[in-house]
């Protein structure tokens, strides 16, 4: 949810998403921390939103990897 991560992904875009524990800096990812999920790219020690009004977002101890961003599944995989 929200615009953080535009252009990229949109606030209800539907994701593909390949589970796994660890992604490269520079990749797209799915986060848990502080009791929140977030969409975000890894850098070195932050994660960054796409929308350049965000500040990257420092990484604290208890975040976990819960997988890679592959793209955008359009209604057509739905039908």
């Amino acid at each position: 949810a929200g615009d953080s991560m535009e252009p990229t992904y949109h606030d209800g875009d539907r994701l593909f998403i390949q589970a796994c524990y660890d992604i490269h800096v520079g990749e797209v990812g799915v986060f848990y921390m502080d009791g929140q999920q977030w969409v975000k790219e890894l850098g070195e020690g932050v994660l960054l939103s796409h929308n350049p009004d965000y500040e990257p977002r420092p990484m604290t101890g208890g975040i976990r990897c819960q997988g890679r961003v592959l793209g955008v599944c359009d209604d057509t995989y739905f039908e």
